[in-house]
């Protein structure tokens, strides 16, 4: 139910967390062509986007949200990084 960001290189590497699914997270996904996009799917039948802008201490709430069959996609990345637990 909890999609997160970190910074691998620090200590206290939690960046933000993102906790608006009501069931497991099942793909996470960055978005290529809009920095610090990010988008969720979960079991709920939801995909949220968020905005994430480091250098503004973290995350803000989601800009987008739909429901519907979501279908889960997972996104490689560098730091930072995502993982749906």
């Amino acid at each position: 139910m909890t999609a997160m960001v970190w910074d691998s290189s620090l200590e206290d590497s939690v960046l933000a967390r993102y906790e608006d699914h009501t069931e497991f997270v099942l793909g996470v996904d960055f978005n290529l062509f809009h920095e610090g996009q990010i988008a969720t799917t979960a079991w709920d039948d939801t995909v949220r986007v968020f905005k994430y802008q480091p250098n503004m201490g973290g995350a803000r709430k989601s800009v987008a949200s739909a429901t519907g069959p979501a279908a889960g996609s997972s996104g490689a990345g560098s730091v930072p990084q995502a993982a749906a637990r």
